[in-house]
């Protein structure tokens, strides 16, 4: 299982949302490990970041500098958090110590957080990173016998994206393969658990008349939503979808008597129904549903209410839009009308038959 949290700014330049505090610091005891800040300015930031957590609500925060008498320490610590500074300190960590097989056995149950370096050495090989910072500063113009990094995700993650002058963006474009660029408050989550949040519509945004009628919506959705299911544990549904898709036919429930299901619903007394379908009366009941029956990926169809709810949290990783070709002027939005800012990050564009187009984004972690 991975739970990984990728910064540039780490804990103290990180916008992380009130709830990601609560839920995901508060409580916890955090190791900072600081190998990486040696011989940098970001010596002199450990007690900062050390302090900030313990600000954060964390029981406990301990600076600690690896080596292979005390890299085992990690292990009884619930986040693990790495400190920029030179990445070719970190690198040698890393072949000096047996750092990854320990977190391979720490991600089992805890969170790693990455600060600017600590994030690019996640990958599996950073030459990537020295091949576009070349030429830029002295401490770049080296060569090492391995460049080998964690190998815990697969993306190259870029921090200090917005603070990169034109010449390198340009670089970063060109360059062979995909760069991530993360901006400095923001922050990027890998984990084995996932939200994605997916519906149908119309060009303009309506997910049903304000009668409550879908005729305007392809049957390609219903099927795309089928086949994005094969990959997700479990189907999250407001009370009126979920009552509407019931009177639709046998042919439409037959569809969905193998999938696991949570209803969103104020009513607590719905106590008589399948095995497969759950009612949850808030998004922390739901959570709380699929964390007792092991449910890591959770594909939320509609409607509008708990799209909107479960965005208001700051945990949905996906938002997937499928665009069908007409006009609605009066209808029900994707979302509930309310003060509510997502920032998005496109990840793909595909054309779907009968001429609906799939858009997919990756939702940025920011406040």
């Amino acid at each position: 299982m991975k739970n990984i949290i990728c910064t540039s700014n780490g804990i103290i330049g990180t916008k992380f949302p009130k709830e990601f505090i609560e839920q995901r610091i508060k409580g916890k005891k955090v190791i900072v490990i600081d190998n990486g800040t040696y011989g940098t300015r970001n010596f002199d930031e450990r007690e900062k970041n050390r302090a900030k957590f313990i600000e954060y609500g964390a029981i406990k925060s301990d600076l600690l500098t690896i080596n292979n008498e005390n890299v085992k320490n990690i292990l009884n610590y619930d986040i693990c958090y790495m400190m920029g500074g030179s990445i070719a300190n970190l690198l040698k960590m890393i072949q000096e110590t047996k750092i990854k097989n320990v977190l391979k056995d720490f991600l089992n149950y805890g969170m790693y957080i990455g600060e600017s370096c600590g994030s690019i050495i996640l990958d599996e090989n950073v030459e990537w990173y020295f091949d576009l910072k070349r030429g830029t500063k002295p401490k770049y113009d080296v060569y090492f016998e391995s460049y080998e990094g964690l190998g815990f995700i697969d993306e190259h993650i870029y921090p200090h994206y917005d603070k990169e002058s034109e010449e390198g963006i340009r670089k970063i474009n060109l360059y062979k393969e995909k760069i991530k660029g993360l901006n400095d408050t923001e922050f990027s989550e890998f984990s084995d658990n996932k939200i994605t949040v997916e519906m149908a519509c119309s060009i303009n945004g309506m997910i049903a008349s304000s009668q409550g009628e879908e005729e305007f919506l392809s049957d390609r959705g219903w099927e795309i939503m089928l086949e994005f299911l094969k990959n997700y544990d479990v189907l999250v549904w407001g009370r009126k979808t979920f009552e509407s898709v019931m009177t639709w036919g046998a042919e439409y429930t037959k569809d969905l008597q193998n999938i696991n299901m949570i209803i969103l619903s104020s009513d607590s007394d719905k106590k008589s129904n399948p095995k497969n379908i759950f009612y949850a009366e808030s998004v922390e009941d739901c959570l709380k549903i699929a964390k007792e029956n092991n449910f890591k990926k959770i594909f939320i169809s509609g409607g509008a209410k708990t799209n909107t709810v479960f965005l208001r949290q700051g945990i949905v990783d996906e938002v997937i839009i499928n665009y069908n070709p007409v006009i609605v002027t009066d209808g029900i939005n994707l979302f509930t009308e309310e003060d509510l800012i997502k920032k998005l990050e496109l990840k793909n564009i595909i054309r779907e038959k009968e001429d609906l187009v799939q858009i997919r984004y990756d939702v940025k972690k920011e406040d």
